[in-house]
């Protein structure tokens, strides 16, 4: 070690720096402690962790960091308010969260030592404009990004003590390779599938309803029966209404084209013929001019007014509106529909004793294929013995939201991939209520293991970094959720009022 006579200027550099950074560090260890947070009344602070409080100073550095990078990212335009306030609850949730590990870390006897700040505060660009660290740089740092050397260095202890925890909690965690690999071929495997389903519209017109069954569901199920007619209550009450076709002319030959046309209906030519050959309203000429059902206040007044006021399956006109003149032909005329609860609730408990009836019958073909399935039966053979139809879908992957032709039904996607050609069919019936699923495996690519191999150990890596945040993650939510509980964690106001 070399002696005070023979240090170069250099050593003699890092002594003197290291002799500031000691007496920097000495200073909060004397007066302040580590983990002190800070003093002062509440105001100053945004939360309090177990008796740790938070200080603001810290809080606008780490805001004013994170709202400098969603700045950057966030399209031109964005909402300020809601910026700010992302910005705002982001900063808090972090530095909240940073205040629990450094609390778990010394609950676990973890420490920092004075060395551990100083290689910190060397290491630290900000502090050594010129490759070395400077003292005047540091204090300028400080003096415009926190109220006193106290709150940075708690800051720096919060951080050295989050780290130390991270290694401690992750550094157990591994993926092997062979977890990898078993995924990634998991992922990259498509397959297709041939299904067989029963569904209950199938079976409805061949369920036989009792009237004893009626009466009972309407005695037991009221709540599906109010359910029921709230569902169908437009069906159950309607409006007057007309059913119509027009032909439109416009322009200055508009009433004279009208009548010529209007002399040929009466001569007996056809409406729907004249309205395709005739009609200026391009989006109902085609269709013979047929303008659909319609209740009042839909068309406009003077071409409503004619349409409600003529008998069904006669021409009225020429009806002058701001479109142009009509003919208007009444198709039919339907009268206005109320039927209360109690007038349907016969036919409804009808119709849903028949659902379940059919539902049930849906259910007991698919159970049967099943069964013959289970006895090693053929699968197409099956379906049609019990009357269902074979269909495939078309090739997909695990990650796929939905099977394709099928759909998302519980269960059944996550059960398509163990399927292998050495046990090609499921035997579990999948679905509920208005349709059950049998599947079995059409093709099966599975990807080639050495061309994947440059994959797995990205996709290890990946997992093992997954798991890693999420282990810190759950402890992290643990802590918050017992200092809640207690109210040992208290956010105060951002923006107190007075």
């Amino acid at each position: 070690m070399p002696t005070r006579a023979t240090r170069t200027p250099r050593t003699l550099g890092i002594w003197i720096r290291d002799i500031i950074i000691g007496l920097v560090i000495l200073a909060f260890v004397l007066f302040f402690g580590y983990g002190s947070g800070g003093g002062g009344s509440p105001q100053g602070a945004i939360a309090d962790v177990d008796g740790e409080r938070i200080e603001r100073d810290a809080f606008e550095f780490f805001r004013a960091q994170l709202l400098d990078r969603e700045r950057r990212r966030r399209p031109a335009g964005t909402d300020p308010v809601q910026l700010r306030e992302f910005v705002d609850n982001t900063t808090v949730e972090m530095m909240i969260n940073r205040a629990i590990l450094a609390r778990e870390a010394r609950a676990l006897g973890l420490v920092v030592a004075e060395a551990e700040i100083r290689n910190e505060l060397i290491d630290n660009p900000s502090f050594a404009p010129n490759g070395r660290f400077d003292p005047d740089a540091f204090d300028r740092f400080v003096r415009q990004n926190f109220d006193n050397e106290r709150s940075y260095l708690s800051e720096v202890e919060r951080d050295l003590l989050g780290r130390k925890l991270r290694r401690l909690i992750q550094s157990p965690l591994r993926i092997s390779e062979a977890v990898a690999e078993t995924q990634l071929v998991r992922t990259e495997t498509r397959i297709r599938l041939k299904f067989a389903v029963a569904r209950a519209a199938q079976f409805r017109a061949d369920v036989v309803i009792s009237e004893d069954a009626v009466s009972a569901f309407a005695a037991a199920e009221t709540g599906r029966l109010a359910d029921a007619y709230d569902r169908r209550y437009a069906e159950f009450n309607q409006p007057e209404r007309v059913r119509a076709r027009h032909i439109l002319f416009r322009g200055d030959s508009a009433a004279e084209n009208a009548e010529k046309a209007l002399a040929r209906l009466r001569a007996g030519e056809d409406f729907v013929v004249l309205a395709t050959e005739l009609s200026e309203d391009t989006a109902t000429a085609e269709r013979g001019g047929d303008l659909g059902t319609f209740p009042r206040g839909r068309m406009l007044p003077s071409f409503e007014e004619a349409a409600f006021a003529a008998a069904e399956r006669s021409v009225v006109g020429p009806v002058e509106t701001e479109r142009g003149i009509h003919l208007i032909r009444v198709e039919e005329k339907i009268p206005e529909v109320e039927r209360s609860f109690e007038q349907v609730s016969a036919d409804l408990a009808r119709d849903l004793v028949g659902d379940d009836l059919a539902a049930e019958a849906a259910r007991e073909a698919a159970k049967r294929m099943a069964g013959m399935l289970a006895s090693g039966a053929d699968f197409a053979a099956a379906a049609a013995d019990t009357g269902l139809v074979v269909d495939e879908t078309t090739p997909f992957g695990l990650s796929a939201s939905e099977v394709p032709s099928i759909g998302r039904v519980a269960g059944l996607r996550e059960a398509a991939f163990t399927l292998r050609s050495d046990n090609p069919v499921s035997q579990r019936v999948f679905g509920s209520r208005d349709a059950f699923y049998l599947i079995a495996l059409a093709d099966r690519d599975e990807p080639d293991l050495e061309a994947l191999s440059p994959k797995v150990a990205q996709l290890r890596d990946s997992m093992q970094s997954v798991a890693r945040e999420g282990a810190l993650l759950r402890l992290v939510q643990e802590r918050r959720d017992e200092l809640q509980n207690s109210g040992r964690l208290i956010r105060y106001p951002l923006y107190p009022t007075n």
